[in-house]
């Protein structure tokens, strides 16, 4: 199966001054736009004959990895490890968004050291998923 990976901020550009309000917003905008791409991937593959694709967002899996962390039975560096772990297993690693902050820096790190694709949308529309078709048919034909 195909992997994608939604890069996304968590406490964006406040860093350790985001309010849980702040990383609610972050994380709310993520799943939406998540579920978005997820609406076109399905349609391409229905529609096109695509194959399938599993696209990983990690606000999706925050409520335990943040309980866990306030538990301090982990640290920031170890959840960006499994993060990194998690992406070493995709084709693909989408950026969301016009900034990256530090988290998403070690997952576009990561990402390059180990030629996993990147591509990097502010947001979701039309011309960016048009755009994302044509890397996805690479990834597809291994090009």
């Amino acid at each position: 199966m195909i992997r994608f990976y939604l890069s996304h901020a968590i406490r964006g550009n406040k860093g350790n001054n985001a309010t849980r309000e702040d990383m609610e917003k972050n994380l709310q905008k993520a799943i939406k736009a998540g579920q978005e791409i997820k609406a076109y991937l399905l349609d391409w593959e229905r529609m096109e004959g695509f194959p399938s694709v599993d696209l990983y967002v990690p606000a999706e899996h925050d409520e335990v990895l943040s309980y866990i962390y306030h538990q301090s039975w982990i640290t920031i560096e170890q959840l960006l490890e499994a993060d990194c772990a998690i992406l070493d297993r995709c084709d693909l690693l989408i950026i969301l968004g016009t900034q990256i902050s530090s988290g998403m820096k070690v997952e576009v790190d990561y990402a390059q050291t180990h030629n996993i694709p990147i591509y990097m949308i502010g947001y979701v529309d039309k011309d960016t998923m048009g755009a994302l078709k044509d890397i996805y048919m690479k990834v597809i034909l291994n090009d």
